[in-house]
């Protein structure tokens, strides 16, 4: 019920003064004896009662979201009760997919297991070796950028020696500017190289990445 509407009927009940009884419905706004409601219309009165309001609709129960919100869940629950997986699994598998890689995004951190594209059997690339120590090839790569603003990654790549010069090469720079330690810069065109030249710049997905500098 509005303020108003409240005082009118509290002053014909009690016989008081109207202005009497608006501050006493005050009072008991004040002390949350009374609560304030959302006004039936978007330009009307707020209105009170003696329970509190109920919580606000989650935005995606609006009536913008609503339809397409009940789908989803729908179809959620399907796939949960078919897959077997946890929902936990479920929704980190949702999750990689609505937040796009840092790293497409020409940011610095990526995601962990994903498959890198470069195949060692290109032109210019010798094979990965099964031994190779990860940590040694990220040292020799810190290395080669210490004393450099920056270079490009095909010729970061084929400065170091032939059995680091495979995908290893890749996930290295990848763990590195994961870790903060690198920026790689993405090419906006990548069409415009050779099948030759994209094998010996750093590929991670369908992103190719041709700058590296070390971080200050």
């Amino acid at each position: 019920i509005a303020i108003t509407a409240l005082g009118k009927a509290c002053a014909k009940e009690s016989k008081a003064d109207l202005e009497f009884c608006e501050g006493i419905i005050r009072e008991l706004i004040a002390s949350e004896k009374l609560h304030e409601h959302p006004p039936k219309k978007q330009d009307g009165p707020p209105l009170f009662a003696t329970t509190p309001p109920p919580p606000p609709l989650h935005v995606l129960e609006t009536a913008k979201f609503k339809k397409a919100s009940a789908k989803l869940i729908a179809d959620a629950k399907k796939i949960f009760e078919s897959s077997g997986i946890s929902l936990p699994d479920l929704l980190d598998f949702v999750q990689q997919r609505l937040q796009p890689s840092p790293l497409e995004s020409n940011e610095t951190a990526g995601a962990d297991g994903v498959a890198f594209t470069v195949p060692s059997s290109l032109p210019g690339l010798a094979p990965d070796r099964s031994d190779m120590n990860p940590a040694k090839l990220e040292t020799l790569i810190m290395e080669k950028l210490e004393s450099v603003t920056g270079m490009r990654t095909s010729d970061l790549r084929m400065s170091l020696p032939p059995e680091y010069q495979g995908s290893d090469f890749d996930e290295a720079v990848i763990r590195l500017a994961e870790a903060e330690r690198v920026i790689v810069c993405q090419d906006a065109d990548p069409i415009s190289f050779s099948e030759e030249e994209q094998a010996k710049f750093v590929r991670y997905r369908s992103a190719i990445y041709t700058n590296i500098t070390k971080r200050s």
